[in-house]
């Protein structure tokens, strides 16, 4: 017999732990409508929110991580530096930074949201994805080895190339995101301070 813990119909006023667990349920205005599982809402293919970060170094050049072969969602697949869900009550920034520390180990002050826009996924799943860029700080990236399995370093002409030439090692999120200009293009600009 399994027991379930009610939580409060204000939920923000759960602990902590209780809210870790479970993202936030958006409706057809990206606004939040009720909470869920992280679980529940992958199966289920619930609208909810995702960031994308964009590592790039002194050079650059944007980080590349390749998701561990025992990952669920695109096991073995080069993706961009950190793809992640937001938790509920967790801001987009939050959790760009949030991804950015449990995955790569990387503490960073600043980071620069570049655009969002609706997304769905490979699994037919709505999303609101938001890209940020930062950049790689004073310390190289130390993926979590559960998470990632290799990591590189790429340039434009690299990543083009790829995306190109062979798709079927990338994610989805991005092939997106290159295409639509977010990793270079557009944004080169952003690093010329190097953030």
């Amino acid at each position: 017999m399994r027991f379930v813990r009610s939580l409060s119909d204000c939920p923000y006023i759960n602990p902590p732990p209780d809210l870790g667990s479970l993202v936030e349920i958006a409706d057809g205005y990206d606004r939040p409508l009720m909470l869920t599982p992280l679980s529940a809402a992958l199966r289920r293919k619930l609208p909810r929110r995702i960031v994308l970060v964009g590592v790039r170094d002194s050079r650059g050049q944007l980080f590349l991580t390749r998701r561990a072969p025992r990952l669920a969602r695109h096991p073995g697949l080069w993706d961009i530096s950190v793809t992640g869900d937001v938790l509920a009550g967790e801001s987009l920034e939050g959790a760009a930074l949030r991804e950015l520390r449990q995955r790569l180990g990387i503490e960073v002050a600043t980071i620069r949201s570049v655009a969002s826009l609706p997304y769905t996924d490979s699994g037919g799943a709505s999303l609101s994805a938001t890209f940020f860029l930062t950049g790689a700080g004073s310390s190289p990236p130390s993926p979590a080895p559960e998470i990632v399995c290799d990591g590189m370093f790429v340039d434009a002409d690299e990543l083009q190339g790829l995306v190109r030439h062979q798709p079927d090692l990338l994610t989805p999120e991005l092939i997106w995101a290159v295409r639509s200009g977010w990793v270079f293009g557009k944004t080169r600009r952003l690093f010329a301070s190097g953030v």
